[in-house]
């Protein structure tokens, strides 16, 4: 039997800590950690692996008149924001998102109404999402939400919400 507590040390969520238990009963501490890797296993002959693509989007307003450099700034804020809410749940989600490249794509929506059903459809579903809501110091008004970001989580789960969105120009 793993050492479940082992594994909470190492930043794996209880969800997959069990999951892994449960599709591969009996194997070692070290076959279990390979596969919560994201390095796979093999049993009899056959190979697993529990990697799943994950993805962060951040949807930004096109309604909104900002430059360049502040879609910028403002998309890194709703990413660092996301990412830290994220690993502080789900550590080992941030640790294979980091493992397969950091896949972060940035769309746009029409404005605060979609950009709110966004974030409602995110909760729903529950992803982990981060709203900017600017600080009115340069080009737009106090409190205005400019943009948020989905995940890093499945990317299918973030598809069924974001997929019929365009990227931001």
């Amino acid at each position: 039997m793993a050492d479940k507590d082992f594994l909470r040390q190492m930043g794996f969520s209880e969800y997959s800590i069990n999951n892994a238990i449960e599709r591969f009963p009996g194997s070692s501490m070290e076959e279990l950690l390979s596969l919560l890797l994201g390095e796979g296993i093999t049993v009899e002959g056959n190979s697993y692996t529990e990697n799943i693509p994950f993805k962060m989007v951040i949807v930004v307003r096109r309604d909104l008149v900002m430059t360049a450099g502040k879609v910028a700034s403002q998309s890194a804020h709703a990413a660092l924001g996301s990412v830290r809410i994220v690993k502080s749940i789900y550590p080992d989600v941030v640790r294979q998102w980091e493992i397969e490249g950091e896949t972060i794509i940035v769309l746009g929506c029409d404005g605060v109404d979609e950009l709110n059903q966004i974030d409602v459809a995110a909760e729903v579903n529950g992803i982990s999402r981060f709203v900017v809501s600017d600080a009115g110091r340069t080009e737009v008004g106090v409190g205005t939400r400019t943009c948020v970001a989905l995940g890093p989580a499945p990317a299918n789960l973030i598809d069924s919400i974001t997929g019929s969105l365009k990227l931001y120009k």
